[in-house]
Parts: structure tokens; sequence; C-alpha cells
């Protein structure tokens, strides 16, 4: 069975800055590939994509892999973690191995990665440790003086 190693980036990242990983990869042996996240790149007269057209995009991907039988490594990092996990429903390996079909999700590799449980957000995630630092200031007017934001 070829094992090929599907990378998900993360919130805000571009393939580009995974290119080294895949390539690593496949110098190891393996195929790899990435899938860009549809709401980290600009969509002209569209509003941003949502998780769910980010999962669907992942999931569109994995199933091409799963037509040529291949048994897929999905490595999710950072926000990836949530559509990843989000796409794989009924592409696991167990899964597909029930009802005779070959390949599947076979791994899930989280690179400090979200995964919610289902039925839960990244907010049910993130707001509990974020309560904590509330009322914390972690930029100083001094140091922002030579900062110029850019929108």
């Amino acid at each position: 069975m070829v094992v090929h190693v599907h990378i998900i980036p993360g919130s805000f990242t571009l393939e580009r800055f995974y290119v080294p990983l895949r390539n690593a990869v496949i110098a190891a042996g393996y195929e790899a590939s990435i899938t860009p996240l549809l709401s980290a790149g600009k969509r002209d007269g569209q509003p941003a994509a949502t998780m769910e057209e980010d999962a669907q995009h992942i999931r569109k991907a994995n199933e091409a892999l799963l037509e040529q039988g291949k048994d897929i490594v999905l490595v999710m990092h950072s926000y990836g973690g949530i559509p990843g996990t989000q796409s794989v429903e009924g592409l696991l390996k167990s899964e597909r191995e029930k009802t005779g079909q070959a390949g599947g999700v076979a791994r899930l590799v989280y690179l400090t990665a979200l995964a919610p449980e289902p039925g839960r957000s990244l907010n049910d995630v993130m707001a509990p440790l974020m309560e904590k630092y509330k009322d914390v200031s972690y930029v100083k007017v001094e140091v922002c003086k030579a900062v110029t934001l850019s929108y």
C-alpha cells in the first residue's frame, strides 16, 4: 500500500511554508502533498472562506488520494487540525476496510494543532484558556511606536 503524507497548513500560512517539510517527507521515500486552506487566500469579490469550506476542500483532496487506493497520513498544523479532522468523517481506513474499500486515512498527526471534540468549536476550546489573560496587555506603547499596521 502506498503511504501518502497529506499536509494541512495552519491559519494565515501559505503552502510555501510547508514545502521544506513536504520535500523531507519525499526524500524519506513517501509521497506527500500540501492542500492550502481556502481561508488563507484572497477570494476576490467573495467573503472569506469558512471552516466548513476548508474542510470540504481538504476532503476532496483526501478523496482524490483514496480513489488511487492510498493510505493517508494526515498531518495538520495549528488551525488546520479543525477542518482537517472534520474532513475525514467516513474516510478512516478502519471504516473503509469494513466496506471492502482500499485505502483510507490511516493516521492523524497534530502539530501544535487544535482538535475540538465533535460538536465543539474553536471558541469552546480557546475561551477558557483566554479568560485568564483578558486583562493583560502584551503590547507596550513604547515598543509600538516603531510599528506600522496596514490593512
